[in-house]
């Protein structure tokens, strides 16, 4: 299994603990967080919870968003489906919006819809293969 390890990488500048995996612009933070298969769904969403309720950019018009990026379009429909069962249930708690699916089992046309959505804010939480959302420029990400 995987350790239950976590790294952080702001701005590209990596610190004690922390390992750099690009240059990001400033604006930008990549987290990465190493973790067993069954803490993941829990870890994702404290992660997107915390993420996503920060305060608004520019005088509350800019919601945070966010692109979670899976290595297999099997593990992102899991925790989509998890994810979307846990904002569904009443007295979870947990208040995200609901994510929206990129990958390459989707029609073009639906990952055409999903990035457009996303790049306009109509949709804060986008849920990625790594090879579908390569090359993507979204700006104003937080």
């Amino acid at each position: 299994g995987e350790a239950a390890a976590a790294g952080a990488v702001e701005g590209g500048k990596g610190g004690a603990g922390e390992r750099v995996l690009s240059a990001l612009p400033p604006t930008a933070k990549q987290v990465v967080h190493l973790t067993a298969q069954h803490k993941r769904p829990r870890k994702l969403l404290k992660i997107l919870t915390s993420t996503l309720s920060t305060p608004a950019s520019g005088g509350g018009r800019n919601k945070p968003r966010c692109m979670v990026f899976f290595s297999t379009i099997k593990e992102l429909k899991v925790q989509a489906a998890w994810l979307r069962r846990m904002i569904k249930e009443s007295g979870s708690g947990v208040d995200i919006p609901p994510p929206r699916e990129l990958h390459s089992q989707m029609r073009q046309s639906e990952r055409d819809r999903a990035v457009a959505e996303f790049k306009a804010a109509k949709t804060r939480l986008l849920l990625c293969t790594d090879v579908a959302g390569r090359g993507m420029d979204v700006k104003g990400l937080e």
